[in-house]
């Protein structure tokens, strides 16, 4: 009889925490995990900075960072593509569009499309010279 009296609390606490379990967000990718500039010769340049795209010197748009089917991608806020031949355009009144990844952590290319033609963006790597006077 005394186990009967804890069947209906223990499957309640059963429950309580698989509803918990299942309601509690995935934990996400690092935002950091993309760090670093891209660039495209026709495009220019952009860089990724703790969930936040720096387009030129001024433009802004946060981002998150996601895994589907398809392989690792950032995901902005609003539109950001390639702007025929121009540069990066971000529009707010366009559905945003996953930009794609070859790989995470540290990406080498980034890749985005407008729909008809795809760009792709790679990591610019920066060379240290040597102190004058000394050659390589």
């Amino acid at each position: 009889m005394r186990v009967r009296r804890w069947i209906g609390p223990a499957v309640g606490l059963a429950a309580a925490a698989l509803l918990l379990l299942f309601f509690l967000p995935a934990p996400g990718m690092r935002a950091d995990a993309a760090n670093g500039s891209y660039a495209h010769d026709c495009c220019g340049t952009f860089q990724l900075d703790d969930g936040l795209m720096i387009i030129g010197e001024e433009h802004r748009v946060s981002y998150s960072l996601g895994r589907d089917e398809a392989g690792p991608y950032i995901l902005p806020d609003t539109y950001v593509g390639p702007w025929e031949e121009r540069g990066i355009e971000s529009d707010g009144g366009r559905p945003p569009l996953k930009l794609r990844l070859d790989r995470l952590p540290r990406p080498n290319r980034v890749v985005m499309t407008d729909g008809r033609r795809s760009w792709v963006f790679k990591r610019k790597t920066f060379k240290l010279r040597a102190p004058a006077g000394r050659s390589s």
